[in-house]
């Protein structure tokens, strides 16, 4: 009968040899042989794609606040600003007051939407979970930070650094 090890960090069986446990990815660095013990390990996090995990939350944290802030700025504001754009002649003939000031709402709503988005996404990748929805959501708060050029900056940077980080992840 085969020996088997145990993963230090979770306790799952894993077989000898095994370099990452199946369950958590845990990093197993065992002594040569078969059904040796593991007595060495470090995690998969730890090193330069972690760091870029966490890079990747502060840069959708700092987007999603600027997308809050825009947001904010936008619902205090919605009728003034379609009063001042309604005295331009080519939207007063376009919309109404009421239609240009439900227009800047709804993207004032769309703007704190993406903000709530790259706010979960920041979340799943500090812990290192669901890297596809972290990839999708990233991208959701990047577009809607089309609205601004550092928020397009911001999110591709993140997506990147994303894409780079995908070994940490446990998913």
């Amino acid at each position: 009968m085969d020996d088997i090890n145990f993963c230090p960090a979770c306790g799952k069986n894993v077989s000898p040899g095994t370099l990452f446990c199946p369950a958590c990815g845990m990093r197993l660095n065992a002594a040569e042989g078969r059904g040796t013990v593991v007595t060495k390990y470090t995690t998969a996090t730890d090193g330069v794609p972690a760091g870029r995990a966490k890079i990747a939350a502060a840069l959708l944290l700092i987007n999603a606040a600027i997308l809050f802030l825009f947001a904010f700025f936008i619902l205090t504001s919605a009728a003034e600003l379609a009063q001042e754009m309604f005295d331009m002649p080519i939207f007063a003939d376009l919309y109404t007051v009421e239609e240009m000031t439900e227009l800047i709402r709804q993207i004032g709503m769309a703007s704190a939407a993406g903000g709530a988005v790259g706010v979960i996404a920041a979340v799943l990748a500090l812990m290192r979970r669901l890297w596809v929805a972290a990839i999708i959501l990233c991208l959701m708060s990047a577009s809607v930070g089309l609205m601004s050029l550092i928020g397009v900056v911001l999110g591709l940077i993140a997506f990147w650094m994303l894409l780079k980080a995908r070994p940490v992840f446990r998913d």
